[in-house]
């Protein structure tokens, strides 16, 4: 028999009904804290007259990210790749 591998599709359905959900709650729940953080976000950054995403905006708002995860279930890959965003609005300033 040939061992057929999974699709990409089979993959991400296994994982959002399975371990994310697990780790990170129910997605309405967590997707709507996320959606919350960032709508604060950019609602600021529109009071300085600037409604352009920018890389650094991207790195801050995955750290938002990891902090709506980290709520839920804390975990150390949460803080690591907070870390990580904020190392990299270091590195895309210079």
């Amino acid at each position: 028999a040939v061992n057929t591998p999974k699709s990409i599709l089979d993959e991400a359905q296994g994982i959002i009904w399975g371990d994310r959900e697990k780790t990170y709650g129910e997605p309405d729940v967590n997707l709507k804290r996320i959606a919350g953080m960032w709508n604060a976000y950019m609602s600021a950054k529109a009071q300085s007259n600037s409604t352009t995403i920018e890389p650094e905006d991207v790195c801050w708002m995955m750290v938002l990210l990891k902090a709506s995860r980290q709520m839920n279930t804390p975990k150390r890959d949460n803080l690591v790749d907070a870390a990580g965003y904020i190392g990299l609005i270091e590195r895309i300033q210079k």
